[in-house]
């Protein structure tokens, strides 16, 4: 399955966050603060259930009042709900018989476990559901009661079974959301979060790198064997991946004369850890710890490149894959923010992989798809989401693509700037700055104003109604 959209509920800022994509890829932006690493760290409790504290529950006073929202005693929401709405492969819809599309939820109430749940059709009348987990008597009982007869022996339980399900199939219908059976569970993409919100760390990047490949191994049929030796086998074929691994450090690394990742592995303690060396000729026996940040920042970009290689081995048959980044391009220079920008392009390209970005960066910003950008922003301590464009904006969309570079119509500008200014055509687009200047002594980009040559009256309206939509009043300021 490959995971489309989220909604967040009760999630610290994110008390209701609709309708967040999860795209290929899907750029989120916005002031600190604003939800970017929430909307990460919730992906990560749908998909891989990393349940959140009782303090992560929004705290319900803190902002604007939440619907009926059920509170504890320190005035939190009870309930953390991420809902995602997935679109089945078809594999998983020929050989599991799973819906095109499957919306599933991971709910968690402080004080208990984490629930995964499936919205699915069920008989309105609950006393007609699971029939199967119901014992002979409560059978013949529920069956006796609807003047249902048996079909075989009384005292066997398919016998009132097999009736009161050609029964059930009469009856009316609803959807609810319901405990997701194992099998749902087993088809939950796979998540991996590389989080740059702290200084760069090469050997956690390469741990949470060959964690994967670790967990790859194993889900392999054809590993099998006595357990001594198939542990051997893992282990050797997890140092055969860090040492592929280290090669591509120093093909992107060539200043590195030196590099050695040890894997930590056995089937009793799971994937301990890795450690990772590393050495330049000029400053030999130094620790990678004393490198500069840059450095160690595209250590982990080759890290990060590596993990495609391993993602195109998934099978056909495999779950789907999100990849979630955390500001990755902090202390990149700008050709290897680039390189960043073809990498996540990359990634995203494969079948069965989605991947989301927090970032600052208007390099990743300004260079993807004007539609994947999603803005968050913090209004009396509420995350909202504000989207370019949505589905519905076709037309704009269109428009927009054939003509952004003309106008300089950036993302980064749309979402920032203070103050839109549109003109007909040329001479007024090449006049104005020089007046503005004449005047105020100040270029227009300095002063917060974005300038657009609309080319024709019909342009000028198509921006008009795209600025003037009232979900994109007040991003980065008036429009």
């Amino acid at each position: 399955m490959e995971l489309e959209e989220i909604r967040v509920q009760g999630f610290r800022s994110l008390a209701t966050a609709a309708g967040i994509p999860v795209g290929k890829p899907t750029i989120l932006t916005g002031a600190n603060d604003g939800g970017k690493s929430s909307v990460l760290e919730a992906v990560a409790f749908l998909l891989d259930g990393r349940p959140p504290t009782p303090a992560d529950h929004t705290l319900v006073g803190a902002g604007e009042p939440i619907a009926d929202a059920k509170t504890t005693a320190e005035g939190r929401c009870a309930e953390c709900v991420v809902e995602g709405r997935f679109r089945a492969s078809e594999y998983e819809i020929r050989e599991i018989g799973l819906h095109a599309e499957v919306r599933l939820r991971r709910r968690i109430t402080i004080g208990h476990a984490a629930q995964l749940e499936l919205l699915t059709e069920v008989p309105a009348e609950p006393a007609l559901r699971r029939l199967d987990k119901l014992g002979l008597n409560d059978l013949k009982q529920l069956a006796i009661s609807r003047k249902i007869s048996s079909t075989g022996k009384a005292n066997e339980k398919a016998s009132w079974l097999a009736p009161l399900q050609s029964f059930v199939a009469t009856q009316a219908t609803t959807n609810e959301w319901m405990l997701a059976p194992s099998t749902m569970i087993g088809r939950l993409p796979r998540f991996v979060l590389f989080s740059s919100t702290s200084e760069p760390d090469p050997e956690r990047e390469a741990h949470t790198a060959l964690v994967q490949a670790f967990r790859q191994i194993l889900e392999d049929p054809d590993v099998d064997g006595p357990l001594r030796t198939l542990e051997a086998r893992v282990k050797a074929d997890v140092e055969s991946r860090a040492a592929s691994l280290c090669e591509h450090i120093r093909t992107r690394c060539p200043d590195l004369t030196e590099i050695a990742i040890t894997p930590d592995v056995s089937f009793e303690g799971g994937f301990r850890g890795v450690r990772l060396q590393t050495g330049r000729s000029e400053d030999l026996g130094v620790g990678l710890g004393r490198s500069g940040a840059g450095r160690r920042r595209r250590i982990n970009l080759a890290v990060w490149e590596w993990t495609q290689d391993l993602i195109l081995e998934n099978a056909p048959d495999s779950s789907g894959l999100v990849i979630a980044y955390d500001e990755p391009d902090t202390h990149l220079d700008y050709n290897h923010q680039r390189d960043l920008v073809d990498l996540l392009r990359d990634q995203a390209a494969i079948p069965g992989v989605r991947v989301i970005v927090a970032t600052h960066s208007l390099n990743l910003i300004d260079r993807v798809d004007i539609g994947d950008v999603v803005h968050l922003r913090l209004c009396n301590d509420r995350t909202r989401v504000e989207r370019l464009l949505h589905d519905d904006d076709s037309e704009i969309r269109r428009y927009l693509g054939q003509v952004a570079s003309a106008m300089g119509l950036r993302n980064s500008v749309l979402l920032h700037e203070r103050c839109f200014v549109g003109v007909e055509g040329d001479t007024e687009a090449l006049a104005l700055p020089v007046l503005f200047r004449l005047v105020t002594g100040m270029s227009l980009p300095s002063a917060g104003i974005a300038l657009l040559s609309a080319g024709n009256n019909e342009s000028a309206l198509l921006v008009t109604r795209f600025l003037r939509a009232p979900n994109r009043m007040g991003v980065g300021g008036s429009r």
